[in-house]
């Protein structure tokens, strides 16, 4: 459930394996991109592989 322990977790090591495969940052130092929806509070992550010419 977002905002519980699990999903905090889940997020971090979500962000962890971005990195680890590569992928980079889609803006700023962080895969998260947070948003506000009503009164909730959610978190996408997002990032980039660049691809071959």
């Amino acid at each position: 459930m977002v905002g519980s322990r699990g999903h905090k977790d889940a997020r971090h090591h979500l962000s962890g394996r971005l990195k680890e495969v590569g992928c980079q940052r889609f803006i700023g130092d962080s895969f998260e991109l947070p948003y506000r929806s009503g009164s909730q509070d959610f978190c996408n992550l997002a990032g980039r592989i660049h691809g071959k010419k």
